[in-house]
């Protein structure tokens, strides 16, 4: 482990202290960093004098000198010092002077940057002296000018092969092409002829010296005279002399690029300066075509087309040479293949017309596919480039076959009415597509996809174009079907993916349901009021060829297994829900949905379909199709109107069927959880429908029967449900049955209103209180049973209690409803002595709460039930409080006293069995357990 850093003390006073620091004993010394190494300094004399050197000053010299010359001629012409003719003799003695300079120095081998600027200014002040004569002062028209501009031109080369300068060739070529435009101050035929003969005469310095900048240079000025002079020319169509110049020079520019490209030993790609000159050959031949022909036709075709097919034929001559003359480059031949493969397709459009150009162009990229495929063992690359260009080719195709199949008022007014034309130009395209898509097999499979869209989409349009719209749906649907069972046969072809064949057959599936829904099928019949569209019957052949392709095409993504694939299931339930619309009329429509509900959820109980078309997409297909029928069983026949007015019957048979099919979902369910939870649906659909058939009060003692059933259930709970259900599920369903009815008799029958109110017919729903009571409890029952297995309780009450209580209180309430009852019953016959009576039974009720009471405590004095107690004494005071409260303030005087003597002479008797059991009286009010008496 190091040492701890050692503090150093500072030294004595005697020396100026340093700073201290830190020391790390036995450590090394830290090695200094390497320092960068320092940047020299700027020698400003050597860099003066490489700026300064013979080449700046020479060629400083020369550019000074030409200035010269022409200030001085510029002089001498405004004050007159000399003649015209003079001027320019001048000019041309001191430039010939400054050439034969140039020559002399170089014979005697002289070799400084003078000589080079000498000739260059010689050059200029010729081309300057030449135009002078020809602009300014007329003394040669623009022919011998050009003559002398040759002549020029020529001893500039000369001079320029003499000193090995290609800069002064470069001058003097580019100065002949431009004299005369520069004479005449306009683009002609014949000034772009002669510009054309020095483009030829550069051809072989390049041979001979490679003069790559030479060529460049008159390549460029000769592109322009040639651009210039075609835009001079657009208004003049016809043979003349500017479509001889511009073909001249666009035949110049292929021999140049044959030059270029040929010439050198290495031929792999196509130069820059090659792309250039072969673009601009292409583009002036073409424009050349259309300045001749343009518009015009002869036996009635195209005159442009007819030479663009000769020109065609000589790019594809062209693109033969490099073979021909055994100098193969693939590039340019592929670059001059490409330009007459354009031509063609030029030439084709204006030749043909209408689907014998879409059939032309479609024909033409399959071949080039054909080309692409027997070239492709010898190069990829060009097989690459020829599918390229079959592309280009579909796509013009695609391109005039919108013209001919966009669906406008013209082209296609309704479904059907498509020409035959356009049926043949989708058909081509169709074909020619999935060529195409067999030449880009090698692409990803998203690119392909994309490249699968043109077949398809122009496959879908196909019917809609030559069909009807319901037999439009037909056949879509119908070729849907076959690419699904194609997808799922051993001759599926590797270069069509088959997931791109699944998207491509549920594409054309997607737009044969949309022709169904908008046209053949209209969903806006469905929805019209009244239920007037259910069961009209259009578009039934059209439904059923798509729910069969549906079906089809969920069955063919099943394998190979893709994840959520199953749920596609709901395709072909849907659009056979939708058939079930358009054929039955309401409300066999609804019951048909709710059989195929029905059928559904038994298809789960069945292991080999469930298997294969999975339990989820089962189980969502039948619960979505008990949605719907049931929804528009209660949208078609208002049977919820039951809920209020009982014995309304209106559509029982429709939720009698949902009540079913909904008890069929519910078995479908294989987990016993959800299966005891789905069997709340067919209880409630249940209660409906006991509200539909039965009247008055009986509904609630239906609800209270079925509450009783599940608590039975639970409290026997037969072996058959106990792998299948889960008890406890079953005895909440019980409880909260039994809870519900008897909320709703507070609410509807048996109300607290009836103590109050001596009109009031209590007994009305005596049957529904009396079963409400035996509802909750045998809930208490199976609530108890559930207690054993698991807690069930809120907060620190047991539910088990809570049901007990809540009945107990409930059956009071009940017994106190029979005896006002009762007593209006008897009462009847004599209005007068309604009130009366109405008094006896109340007085009836007081009696009879507190003799339950002392019979609750008697019992659970007898067998030592602490709960009981509590209820009994509980029970008394609530009769007393009854007594003060009610019976002092709202009976009479007879009716009061007759309710206190009964009321008081059982309490008493309560008393004195209370004191006689004392020491149990406490034990029910206190949690201490006390021993009985002796």
């Amino acid at each position: 482990m190091a040492e701890s850093p050692v503090w150093e003390p500072p030294p004595t006073p005697s020396a100026p202290a340093p700073p201290p620091q830190w020391v790390l004993p036995d450590q090394p010394p830290i090695a200094a960093s390497p320092l960068l190494p320092e940047r020299p300094p700027i020698n400003w004399g050597r860099l003066a004098e490489q700026l300064f050197a013979a080449r700046t000053l020479a060629w400083a010299g020369g550019v000074a000198t030409a200035l010269g010359i022409v200030l001085l001629f510029v002089m001498a012409a405004s004050r007159g010092w000399v003649t015209a003719p003079m001027r320019v003799g001048t000019g041309v003695l001191v430039s010939l002077v400054l050439l034969g300079v140039a020559i002399e120095l170089d014979r005697r081998r002289w070799r400084a940057d003078a000589i080079l600027a000498a000739a260059g200014v010689g050059i200029a002040g010729l081309y300057a002296s030449l135009w002078a004569a020809a602009s300014i002062y007329h003394f040669v028209s623009a022919a011998p000018a050009s003559t002398l501009a040759a002549v020029i031109a020529a001893c500039a080369v000369a001079v320029a092969i003499r000193l090995r300068q290609e800069s002064l060739a470069v001058f003097g070529i580019a100065g002949a092409m431009l004299a005369p435009v520069l004479v005449s101050r306009e683009v002609t035929a014949g000034g772009v002829l002669y510009a054309s003969l020095m483009l030829a005469a550069t051809m072989p310095l390049f041979v001979r010296f490679e003069w790559r900048r030479l060529v460049s240079v008159a390549w460029l000025v000769g592109l322009g005279e040639a651009a210039a002079l075609v835009i001079a020319s657009r208004d003049h169509t016809g043979f003349g002399g500017p479509v001889l110049a511009i073909a001249v020079v666009s035949a110049l520019f292929v021999c140049l690029l044959f030059l270029v490209e040929l010439t050198p030993p290495v031929r792999e790609r196509v130069s820059s300066l090659g792309w250039l000159i072969a673009s601009s050959a292409f583009t002036l031949s073409l424009a050349d075509v259309f300045l001749y022909a343009a518009s015009r036709h002869t036996a009635g075709h195209s005159l442009a087309g007819l030479v663009l097919v000769g020109l065609m034929a000589a790019w594809a001559l062209c693109a033969a040479v490099p073979q021909v003359v055994r100098r193969p480059h693939a590039d340019l031949t592929d670059i001059m293949a490409a330009f007459s493969l354009t031509l063609a397709a030029t030439a084709t459009g204006l030749l043909a017309g209408g689907s014998a150009l879409v059939c032309t162009w479609a024909a033409q990229s399959a071949m080039l596919v054909a080309a692409a495929e027997r070239i492709g063992s010898r190069s990829r690359v060009r097989q690459q480039r020829i599918t390229i260009s079959a592309g280009v080719y579909l796509a013009l195709a695609t391109a005039a076959a919108l013209m001919i199949v966009s669906p406008t008022d013209a082209h296609l007014p309704t479904f059907g009415d498509g020409s035959s034309r356009g049926s043949i130009a989708l058909g081509a395209i169709t074909v020619a597509g999935i060529v195409y898509c067999f030449a880009t097999r090698w692409l990803d499979s998203g690119w392909r996809l994309a490249a699968w869209l043109l077949p398809a989409v122009a496959l879908a349009y196909l019917p809609l174009w030559a069909l009807s719209a319901e037999w439009a749906v037909v056949v879509s649907a119908g070729l849907a079907a076959a690419l699904f069972g194609f997808r799922r046969s051993r001759w599926l072809m590797s270069w069509l993916p088959e997931l791109v064949a699944a998207g491509i057959g549920w594409a054309l599936w997607l737009s044969a349901a949309a022709v169904s829904l908008g046209s053949s099928a209209p969903i806006e019949r469905l929805t019209a009021p009244e239920w007037s569209g259910v069961g009209d019957r259009h578009g039934l052949i059209g439904l059923a060829a798509l729910t069969a392709a549906a079906a089809l095409g969920t069955w063919s993504l099943r394998l190979p297994r893709r994840a959520g694939a199953e749920h596609l299931l709901a395709v072909p339930v849907a659009s056979l829900a939708y058939g079930i619309a358009e054929a039955l009329r309401p409300p066999h429509a609804m019951w048909a949905w709710l059989g195929l509900s029905i059928t559904l959820a038994a298809v789960v109980h069945l292991p080999a379909i469930r298997r294969r078309l999975c339990i989820e997409p089962l189980l969502a297909a039948a619960g979505v199709m008990l949605v719907v029928g049931l929804t528009a069983s209660w949208a078609h026949d208002h049977s919820l109107v039951a809920l209020a007015d009982h014995g309304t019957s209106r559509g029982w048979p429709s939720i009698a069927i949902a009540a079913l099919a909904a008890a069929g979902l519910a078995t479908a369910m294989l987990a016993p959880l959800h299966r005891s939870y789905a069997l709340w649906l067919p209880y409630a659909l249940s209660v409906q429908l006991s509200t539909m058939l039965l009247p008055g009060q009986y509904p609630l003692v239906a609800m209270a029967a079925l509450a009783i059933l599940a608590g039975m259930t639970t409290i026997g709970w037969p072996s058959v449900l106990r792998t299948r259900l889960v008890r406890a599920v079953i005895a909440e369903m019980a409880a909260i049955g039994a809870i519900a009815v008897t909320v709703l008799v507070l609410l509807a029958y048996e109300t607290p209103r009836m103590l109050f109110v001596s009109s009031h017919a209590p007994a009305t729903g005596l049957a529904a209180a009396v079963a409400a009571s035996a509802a909750l409890f045998v809930a208490a029952a199976a609530a108890r049973l559930r207690a054993r297995q698991a807690a069930w309780s809120i907060g620190r009450v047991q539910i088990a209690t809570g049901l007990v209580y809540v009945a107990a209180g409930t059956a009071l309430w009940t017994l106190a409803a029979a005896i006002l009852g009762g007593e209006q019953l008897v009462a009847q016959p004599l209005r007068a002595s309604v009130h009366d009576h109405f008094q006896q039974g109340h007085v009836a009720v007081s009696i009879s709460w507190v003799l339950v009471g002392l019979a609750l405590v008697i019992v659970s004095l007898r067998g030592d039930r602490r709960g009981l107690r509590i209820g009994g004494i509980a029970l008394l005071f609530v009769a007393l409080a009854k007594l003060f409260l009610y019976d002092l303030a709202f009976l009479t005087a007879l009716a009061r006293a007759v309710s206190f003597i009964a009321t008081g002479s059982v309490l008493l008797m309560a008393a004195l069995l209370l004191q006689r059991f004392a020491p149990q009286v406490k034990a029910a009010l206190s949690d201490d357990p006390t021993d009985p008496p002796t």
